[in-house]
């Protein structure tokens, strides 16, 4: 292969990563937002229960509000689990937005900054970055995409587990009436 065609084929790698973090941004994005009010919109609900729980106790038995409360606070815990993942992803995409403004060095050693990376990143990411450097220099290059839409899609199970809980307490409640 010449060397045109083997640059060429890194740029599309390069290009295709690109592509795939935008994506996972895009859907992470969507997701985190719905997520967030559904947990919001929920929580509004279970709080004027428990808060008036005096008065709602005549027509729905406290157990059930509080079974509600537990599945709501299942539904948050995965909540922030999946906003966790989302805060990954939307830190990759503003790194990328910030390096496209950075130049790049014409001589940039690559093992020197791989070290100063993998030096200043805790355990146990620290094995993370390595596995992924090694995959970026095997010739990888859209390692970090995929990566970034598996972390999407972890987040869309999450988001749906999350709805799973809240139906599961609404219908906890309703059917206490």
């Amino acid at each position: 292969m010449s060397e045109n065609n083997e640059l060429d084929v890194i740029e599309n790698k390069i290009f295709v990563n690109k592509v795939l973090i935008l994506m996972a941004e895009k859907i992470s994005h969507q997701l985190a937002s719905f997520s967030g009010w559904m947990i919001v919109g929920f929580g509004a609900a279970i709080s004027l229960l428990v808060a008036n729980i005096a008065e709602v106790a005549k027509y729905i038995k406290p157990e059930c509000i509080g079974l509600s409360v537990k599945l709501f606070l299942g539904a948050v815990v995965l909540n922030v689990i999946q906003r966790y993942m989302a805060a990954k992803v939307a830190s990759v995409v503003t790194m990328l937005e910030k390096l496209e403004s950075i130049p790049e060095p014409k001589a940039l050693d690559l093992a020197y900054f791989r070290d100063q990376i993998e030096k200043v990143t805790f355990w146990p990411a620290r094995i993370y970055l390595k596995w992924m450097n090694n995959k970026i220099s095997n010739g990888d290059y859209t390692i970090s995409g995929r990566m970034q839409g598996i972390l999407a899609q972890i987040q869309a199970y999450l988001v749906f587990a999350q709805m799973i809980l809240l139906v599961l307490a609404a219908y906890v409640i309703g059917n206490a009436l």
